[in-house]
């Protein structure tokens, strides 16, 4: 099993939009089990998402921005 404190900052990225993309983030079982530094990504991007940045297709939106 993977220790939660090897997670990367791009491990802990997914995880968090994943999560925040299924608004489960108050009942989500594994949330509690990413380490703090990857749960406050989560809290972040949950910000965000309700400030109305949507989430989805931001890996073609960096992708076009860093070409």
């Amino acid at each position: 099993m993977l220790k939660t404190s090897s997670y990367s900052l791009c491990t802990c990225f997914e995880k968090a939009r994943n999560i925040v993309e299924m608004e489960e983030i108050s009942c989500n079982l594994s949330l509690k089990l990413l380490p703090q530094y990857c749960y406050l990504l989560v809290v972040i991007l949950s910000e965000l998402n309700h400030a109305g940045l949507v989430l989805r297709g931001s890996k073609d939106c960096i992708t076009k921005t860093l070409r």
